[in-house]
């Protein structure tokens, strides 16, 4: 009872404890959702798609976008790719592709639509979360509101160029129109003026006006808006109900078309109001802001300080000292130069751009500075053009201090004192990015061209494909309506009948796989594959073709490693057929004469994983090294022109790459025009098929070798582990004792610890080659019979492996009968 009562209370605590840890991740999870719901901006999770389909949006949704998470969640009522402005979404797109295939975190700063039909600028850090496969499962990060920040760096460089127009302008209708063009990228100038106030005549003048209903030069100096700004010296945001509220209590009078809103701010210099600048809307109310008015009362400022010129020396003060701001805090880089373009004065930015600091520069030449041998011209050029009263632009590179180049945007522009050139400003501006963002847009341009004139061809070319056959079928069909025909005439057009069928059928299957393929709906069925009567049954095929097509002149060989006819390795062998036919037909297309042969080899693969090679020889054509990538790609052939001798839809080799690569293996060739082609088919094989292929191998055909070698010590020098591992197999029941050495180094160290009776000695190791090795080894052994074995069957090899003081030669692939009989002939010999 007593236990029942302790188990009991330990069940208890351990509830408790549950239920502890169940309120704590509750607890904690609701810190972190309300934590990432009060972020200024928008946490998200997405797929990898053109419609960015959100899985996850934080609260912070509405607050940036206008819409509800429900609305963008999968893609509900409208995806998130829908309020991108169309024209960032190709770039919004690519750089976030070209960050995952590096598996970087990416940051963009874009533009958005909001359910208000407002543009805002946000800036948006993300990354690619991958599996332990490194495949994508989805895209997190944050998206916030940088409208502020982006309007700030406009009106930064508007008041920049204005206040540049003040010190530079000779003439005030001059800078009346540098005003009226730039005040137009940040506020809505079409009905716009500026006001000059005469108190001795108490009149106003209008000097500049732009507007869409009135057309004044003049204002009565009664009570209109514009005097009540210069009568109250303050900065007017009047609405359509604030002037009609003026106007009642009779503070203004309205002259010409009333407008929706009007903003207008006075120009002030010492306390005495020079005029007004003012800006109107006749059909928004909502046109400006508070925000708009503060930067009209800047620029409103700097217009007062030209108009004033009563006290040259604070005018001059004051315009030094904002200059000297604006030129510091520019964004962009800024140079100041005399005549000669030697460097008076730089800014931070210019620091920062090229890694010049002040006391390397100033006093310097900046084209001597920053332009290298190949550009020099080119950058004395544009200095010299501005420094004869032109302003200078271009786009080009420049050299930063490391040495580096900089793509940058240029304005040169001449400083004037007096009508006189004193000077001038080079403003350089960072264009790498963007120049960056062109060039793949070119070569994407570029490539959408390549693939248009592709496709293109493909469709000429297959109509030709499909027409030639089925002109065959029609016009042969309608032969055999002839009452005229014999029948051995019509059998024979019944036998062109069924062949052109069977070759419409094949282009037509091979239009079939590549549209599977691209759709991913190739479906690969691994199972036991019976390699040499796979190859048999194709052998067979192929000659049947090559007496069709009357090329009995051509030797077709087929070369089988291993001599079991049951050797069985597991993949899908109906594609391994499709892969092998293709390839066997491709070389009888392209050869005329010489012998055509295929087979398989052994190999190590990457990782020392054992490997089966197919592969296709033939005494053809030859294909350019230039063109050995080009032939696999979709629409593609070695001759695509007009006049090209074969025929075919160029789908082959594109339908035989992406079969070997479902196969997990890959394909390659060997080729040079005149001297033939060389496919390669590479596939995994495992230990276990190895094993079996090795097992059926070697002395069970062979029962007289059974027992021979018994008590003998072979040692094999061999660095692939799958030969070593068939050559062991195939001395297994010859009751041999077997060592291995990998290389060279190996063999002559086992040679000289013990007796051996034989050396099986490959010719082509890494660390110390066959002919080092058997060189080495006879220094101190003369006796021991070593036999070379090499897969490099060229003229001279034969000799050369005896000069080095082998025995014997023996080439790859290893017959086995000839490999027993030669290994117990030398035995034998040795024996004597």
């Amino acid at each position: 009872m007593q236990n029942q009562i302790n188990v009991s209370e330990d069940n208890l605590t351990d509830n408790l404890k549950l239920k502890e840890s169940q309120e704590q991740l509750y607890q904690s999870r609701q810190e972190f959702t309300r934590l990432v719901d009060n972020l200024p901006g928008l946490v998200y999770r997405c797929r990898s798609d053109k419609n960015w389909t959100m899985e996850y949006l934080s609260e912070g949704c509405r607050g940036l976008t206008g819409y509800a998470i429900r609305d963008l969640i999968n893609n509900a009522s409208l995806s998130f790719n829908d309020i991108i402005v169309p024209e960032d979404r190709l770039m919004v797109w690519e750089e976030v592709q070209k960050c995952l295939q590096l598996k970087q975190s990416y940051t963009l700063e874009y533009r958005i639509i909001t359910a208000e039909q407002k543009i805002k600028w946000v800036l948006e850090k993300g990354r690619g979360v991958f599996d332990s496969r490194s495949e994508l499962i989805y895209l997190e990060g944050f998206i916030s509101d940088i409208t502020e920040s982006k309007h700030t760096e406009i009106i930064n460089r508007v008041v920049f160029e204005i206040s540049k127009a003040v010190i530079t302008s000779t003439s005030l209708d001059d800078l009346y129109a540098v005003l009226h063009r730039e005040l137009s990228h940040i506020i809505d100038v079409r009905n716009f003026y500026v006001a000059i106030y005469h108190p001795e005549s108490n009149s106003i003048s209008l000097p500049y006006h732009v507007d869409n209903e009135d057309k004044f030069t003049s204002i009565p100096a009664g009570k209109g808006l514009t005097n009540y700004v210069i009568r109250s010296k303050k900065p007017l945001l009047a609405t359509e109900e604030i002037i009609s509220e003026l106007n009642k209590t009779g503070e203004i009078e309205i002259i010409g078309t009333p407008a929706k809103v009007w903003l207008g701010v006075p120009m002030i210099v010492n306390d005495e109001v020079l005029g007004v600048l003012a800006v109107q809307s006749y059909t928004d109310p909502d046109q400006f802001t508070a925000r708009d008015l503060e930067l009209m009362n800047i620029v409103a400022g700097q217009i007062s300080t030209m108009l004033s010129r009563r006290s040259a020396e604070d005018i001059l003060a004051q315009q030094k000292a904002f200059l000297e701001e604006l030129f510091e805090s520019s964004m962009e880089a800024i140079a100041r130069i005399d005549l000669q373009g030697y460097v008076l004065e730089i800014n931070s930015e210019f620091t920062r751009l090229f890694g010049f600091p002040r006391e390397e520069i100033i006093g310097f030449n900046i084209d001597e500075k920053i332009a290298d041998s190949e550009i020099f011209a080119e950058a004395s050029s544009l200095t010299k053009k501005a420094m004869t009263g032109s302003l200078s632009e271009l786009e080009t590179r420049r050299v930063h201090k490391d040495g580096r180049m900089i793509d940058v945007s240029i304005i040169v522009t001449p400083i004037k004192l007096k009508g006189q050139i004193v000077g001038g400003y080079g403003i350089y501006r960072d264009i790498t990015d963007r120049k960056k963002i062109e060039k793949n847009l070119i070569q994407a341009k570029e490539k959408a061209e390549e693939s248009d004139r592709l496709k293109s061809a493909f469709l000429s070319n297959m109509s030709h494909e499909i027409r030639t056959p089925m002109n065959a079928i029609l016009g042969f069909s309608t032969l055999l309506s002839d009452p005229t025909v014999t029948e051995e005439e019509r059998l024979e057009f019944l036998k062109i009948i069924r062949e052109r069928g069977n070759d419409l059928m094949r282009i037509m299957d091979d239009i079939i796989d590549i549209a599977k393929i691209e759709a991913g709906q190739i479906k690969i069925e691994i199972k036991d594959c019976p390699v040499n009567n796979l190859l048999s049954s194709i052998y067979l095929t192929i000659n049947e073709v090559r007496k069709k097509n009357l090329k009995s002149g051509i030797d077709l060989r087929l070369k089988q490693f291993s001599p079991d006819k049951d050797f069985t390795i597991l993949t899908d062998g109906n594609r391994l057929k499709q892969i092998l036919t293709n390839l066997l037909e491709n070389a009888l297309k392209f050869t005329e004469k010489g012998f055509i042969e295929f087979g398989y080899t052994f190999k190590t693969g990457s990782h020392t994983n054992p490997m089966i090679e197919f592969f296709v020889r033939d005494s053809g054509i030859g294909i350019p090294r230039e063109k050995h990538g080009m032939i696999f790609e979709r629409f593609r052939q070695a001759d695509d022109t007009n006049t090209r001798k074969y025929g075919g839809t160029g789908l082959g080799l594109t339908i035989c790459k992406n079969l070997v690569q479902l196969l997990n293996g890959e394909i390659k060739l060997e080729s040079e025009p005149g001297k033939g082609t060389t496919f390669f088919v590479s596939l995994p094989l495992t230990t276990s098929v190895t094993s079996h292929a090795a097992s059926q191998s070697g002395v069970r055909e062979f029962p007289e070798f059974s027992g021979v070698f018994e008590g003998k010590t072979l040692l094999i020098v061999e660095d692939e582990e799958s030969n070593f591992f068939l050559l062991e197999r195939i001395l297994k029941r010859t009751d041999a004792n077997v060592l291995w050495a990998k290389n060279g180094i190996e063999a002559i160290t086992m040679a000289g610890n013990g007796n051996i009776d034989l050396i099986l000695m490959d010719i082509r190791m890494p660390v110390m080659d066959g002919y080092e090795a058997t060189e080495a080894i006879r220094k101190f052994n003369q006796s021991v019979p070593i036999i070379a074995q090499t897969a490099y069957a060229l003229k001279g090899e034969r000799e050369r492996s005896l000069s080095s003081g082998c025995n014997g030669y023996i080439s790859k692939p290893i017959d086995t009968r000839e490999f027993l009989e030669t290994v117990l002939k030398f035995i034998n010999q040795a024996n004597k």
